[in-house]
């Protein structure tokens, strides 16, 4: 049987975990291996980033996933965040906090997509190779001498012939790790993932973004609204907030940028809500309006206005 790295590869293997399909996936693959004899396949650590703005239902599989990870003999899951792991930065607890206070969207909304580095890579990075370097210092220097760990990240069969994770996918080293990715080893598809998750006996796994993520389909939003309608509206009074703020939006409508030319579906998920009359219905569930919410998370707007 081929092992799933060298036995003699002394270097830590950590895996990437976002939490949604395709690293849990990862996961099972990995434990599969294991059961069956390559002692190769355990990884050594297993991280998640947390924004602090995940789905309710991620944060769920990933206290599920840590609860499975003991049951085939992985380690559990080591939960970083960017504020504990950054030292010499402004500390703000979340994604959300962070777009509150500069009154902005995340970066994906105005194309430039620094959200995974900022409060995914970093932290995690952090906490491998920080200030402390509390596992450089340690395992990572096997051996005698330092060795790159191995990061397995969750690009799937399907994403590596289409789009940008392929061309990321080909980045295979760079100064402080290694990159693996073993949903293409695999030739696994997303479905081949959820099947193997369904196979697995696991619930269904939703993809994993933030809440307020642009990236996030008109069907997610209706589904998150439903579910999750207090998230929804803090995501709305996020967008509200950049729009109404010191910088403005003076180019984009919204989270989804501009109105779509093919249905005229607004770039505003205030709008859009407002469109699909959802707004009244999440207001109610939510306990709150979103003049309110947006006076809650702004109080000193509210006390700027009273002065003049």
């Amino acid at each position: 049987m081929k092992n799933f790295r060298n036995a003699d590869d002394s270097a830590p293997m950590i895996l990437n975990f976002g939490g949604g399909v395709d690293s849990t996936a990862i996961l099972i693959g990995l434990s599969h291996l294991y059961a069956a004899g390559d002692k190769t396949a355990r990884p050594d650590l297993i991280l998640f980033a947390d924004t602090g703005d995940e789905l309710p239902e991620t944060y769920e599989n990933v206290n599920r996933m840590n609860a499975w990870c003991a049951t085939v003999g992985f380690p559990e899951v080591t939960i970083v965040s960017r504020p504990n792991n950054i030292p010499g930065r402004v500390g703000y607890k979340s994604l959300s906090e962070n777009c509150v206070t500069n009154e902005t969207l995340p970066s994906e909304a105005f194309g430039r997509g620094a959200c995974a580095g900022k409060w995914k890579h970093d932290p995690m990075d952090a906490f491998l190779f920080g200030r402390k370097r509390p596992y450089r210092m340690g395992w990572m220097e096997a051996n005698g001498h330092a060795c790159k760990p191995v990061k397995l990240i969750g690009y799937n069969a399907t994403e590596a012939a289409t789009g940008k994770r392929g061309k990321h996918a080909k980045n295979t080293e760079d100064k402080i790790a290694r990159f693996r990715y073993p949903l293409i080893e695999w030739n696994w598809t997303r479905q081949d993932c959820v099947d193997a998750i369904a196979a697995e006996g696991l619930p269904t796994v939703i993809k994993s973004a933030c809440s307020m993520c642009p990236n996030q389909s008109e069907a997610e939003l209706r589904t998150m609204a439903k579910i999750n309608p207090s998230q929804f509206l803090r995501a709305l009074a996020i967008e509200e907030i950049a729009k109404r703020g010191k910088h403005g939006l003076t180019k984009l409508e919204g989270l989804w940028r501009r109105t779509r030319k093919s249905d005229g579906r607004s770039g505003s998920w205030v709008q859009w809500a407002k469109d699909e009359n959802l707004l009244d219905d999440v207001e109610k569930a939510a306990a709150i309006t979103l003049e309110a919410l947006i006076a809650e998370l702004k109080p000193e707007w509210a006390q700027s206005e009273s002065a003049r």
